[in-house]
């Protein structure tokens, strides 16, 4: 036997006797509906969220549920059993900051808190519900390569206005909202796409298409399953539960989804009354992504290789930078003009650092 079958062989014996499923995706893209029927499952242990910023906090003081989340009594229970043993690993930072990873990159506080959760699981299958994944697949994928993961897109305009519904019902959201901590992410892909902070003509759409469009990418090109959820969860297709089932091992029952899957979502995009030049938007983010490769270079799997923005800082103060930014605004459930404004200063200076060392 060679050294690399020698090597698969010892990796198959290492691979934990059931593989855990990580749901990811954006905010409002049905991520939540299918955790929720996987959980129904008497085979699945099902965590919502234990990335969340503020996990601490709902662990104590538990959130009515979501209207829209059918079927849902409380997100945490799961995660509130063993308390003591999550928080003492959990940190507020896990789902505000380093929110971009590479697989070459190393985090060992959240491998090591993800994998304590894998265990909570004992015999049932695990199942971790986290948008704040997905942007670090490549590192997910690297540190955990048993693991099953399932990605949900929904279309970006209905979407956005998913998102900024709640905010505000008819849709007239400043810029600077950023709903569903949009700023939070944007902090942390500013060195690599310095666009996404915008000026202050940009409207909200802008940006959360800028986060959909890297993100769907990242989901087609790391995921075991791409779930498109207007044309296969949303119709419930018998096709798409089967492959689920097959790929998690976790029996899904069609009376369960039938009792936890929200059909009746309106689709608002082509709305008369919302006036959004979706079209537009979406065609200047596409043509800053072509000419700075960023697509491309996500499949590549170059993109932090390739997007050094300010090579005069090291990556200690990179990493200082996101972090106190992330952290700031993760902290305002409401964000303010304020926060984006600094936000954008950081990104000002950034850019006047870089024009002197090439005036050098």
């Amino acid at each position: 036997m060679n050294l690399p079958s020698l090597h698969q062989l010892a990796d198959r014996l290492r691979a934990p006797r059931q593989s855990p499923v990580f749901i990811v995706g954006r905010f409002r893209s049905g991520t939540t509906a299918l955790w929720n029927i996987l959980r129904h499952s008497d085979e699945a242990f099902a965590m919502y969220e234990p990335l969340h910023d503020t996990l601490a906090t709902h662990l104590d003081h538990p959130a009515a549920p979501d209207a829209t989340h059918r079927g849902v009594a409380d997100y945490f229970h799961e995660l509130r059993q063993h308390r003591e043993q999550v928080l003492s690993l959990y940190r507020m930072g896990f789902g505000a900051t380093r929110l971009a990873l590479a697989a070459k990159d190393s985090y060992p506080e959240l491998k090591t808190y993800l994998t304590a959760l894998i265990n909570l699981a004992g015999e049932k299958i695990p199942v971790l519900k986290c948008v704040r994944l997905d942007f670090r697949l490549a590192w997910l994928r690297k540190q955990f390569p048993h693991a099953k993961i399932i990605y949900i897109v929904r279309d970006p305009r209905e979407q956005w206005i998913s998102m900024a519904a709640k905010d505000n019902a008819d849709l007239k959201v400043p810029r600077w909202l950023s709903v569903y901590q949009g700023s939070t992410f944007a902090a942390n892909l500013m060195f690599y796409l310095p666009e996404i902070m915008g000026g202050d003509g940009q409207h909200s759409y802008e940006r959360a298409y800028y986060l959909w469009r890297i993100s769907q990418v990242i989901g087609q090109k790391y995921a075991d399953l791409y779930v498109d959820f207007d044309r296969e969860f949303l119709t419930a297709d018998p096709a798409l539960f089967a492959r689920l089932t097959s790929l998690t091992g976790i029996p899904i029952p069609p009376a369960v989804i039938a009792e936890y899957l929200r059909r009746d979502i309106p689709r608002r995009a082509s709305a008369v009354n919302i006036n959004v030049p979706f079209v537009k938007i979406e065609q200047r983010c596409e043509a800053v992504l072509e000419r700075r490769g960023l697509l491309q270079a996500i499949k590549d799997d170059v993109l932090y290789d390739h997007w050094p923005l300010a090579p005069d800082l090291t990556t200690a103060q990179i990493t200082e930078a996101v972090d106190s930014l992330s952290l700031a605004t993760s902290r305002e459930q409401q964000h303010t003009q304020e926060v984006d404004a600094a936000l954008a200063d950081a990104r000002r200076c950034l850019q006047e650092e870089l024009k002197k060392n090439r005036s050098k």
